[in-house]
């Protein structure tokens, strides 16, 4: 029988809110640099899609 304790957990963790505010901070972060610097606006860029990623991939086990 599936426990449903790890899903519970996942409800009240501040991991799917993060999985959707670092994007948007990443945005916003990416529109500041703008056209000014070319180079760092591409490395954050690619930051923060790993981190969205990584952050997903953290939530893969407790839902499974």
């Amino acid at each position: 029988m599936l426990s449903s304790r790890p899903l519970l957990t996942m409800f009240y963790s501040y991991l799917p809110l993060w999985c959707v505010a670092l994007p948007l901070l990443g945005a916003i972060l990416i529109y500041l640099i703008g056209d000014a610097h070319e180079r760092v606006r591409d490395i954050c860029t690619t930051a923060v899609t790993v981190a969205t990623f990584v952050l997903v991939l953290l939530m893969y086990p407790p839902v499974i």
